[in-house]
């Protein structure tokens, strides 16, 4: 009974899925597709003749105005980075493996640092530019560092406790870090801000 049931719905499903009208409507999107097929693999083969007709050396590279090489976001690397390529669809820069001469070295060495946003001072340490210290004056319009005073040993105590709860070591290997130099322009000694 209930496979007699079943199968009269399925022929009577069979018989309205559309009318004559909206056959004719299938039958011109079927047509429509098969075109669009014939005309993307045409494109393709366009494509592919493209590619292949250019030898991989003679290809240009997307530069800018610098004349650096440009990504697919259309913006170039870093100074010292070279563009290779995307990954996960994000452009991929990668560092210049040259060697470079000890002029260019010595040149970079020399050049100044400037502090960065909200910084006071800045250094340059392993050829590399460090800026620490609050930027601004006191209230009373001075300079915001003075050495000796009860504020720069409030200051002395606070870093003192940062420097030993993250390991460290002023007089070593951390010696070029914020920490350490903000603490040097403090004149520190321990807890304590010498005159």
């Amino acid at each position: 009974m209930k496979h007699k049931l079943i199968m009269e719905n399925w022929r009577r499903f069979l018989a309205e899925s559309h009318s004559e009208e909206q056959e004719q409507d299938l039958k011109d999107i079927s047509g429509e597709l098969k075109k669009a097929v014939k005309m993307h693999q045409s494109q393709a083969d366009r494509i592919d003749n493209i590619v292949n007709a250019t030898p991989d050396d003679e290809l240009d590279e997307a530069k800018n105005k610098d004349g650096k090489e440009q990504g697919a976001d259309g913006k170039a690397c870093w100074d010292g980075y070279k563009y290779a390529g995307t990954e996960n669809g994000k452009d991929k820069c990668v560092k210049i493996e040259e060697d470079q001469d000890d002029d260019q070295l010595d040149e970079k060495k020399k050049k100044a640092c400037k502090p960065t946003k909200g910084k006071a001072s800045a250094k340059r340490v392993d050829g590399k530019c460090v800026s620490y210290g609050q930027k601004g004056k006191a209230k009373g319009g001075g300079s915001r560092v003075k050495p000796g005073t009860s504020k720069g040993d409030a200051y002395c105590a606070r870093s003192y406790g940062d420097m030993k709860s993250h390991g460290k070591d002023c007089s070593g290997k951390d010696r070029g870090t914020p920490l350490c130099l903000s603490r040097q322009k403090w004149d520190c000694s321990g807890k304590y801000s010498r005159k």
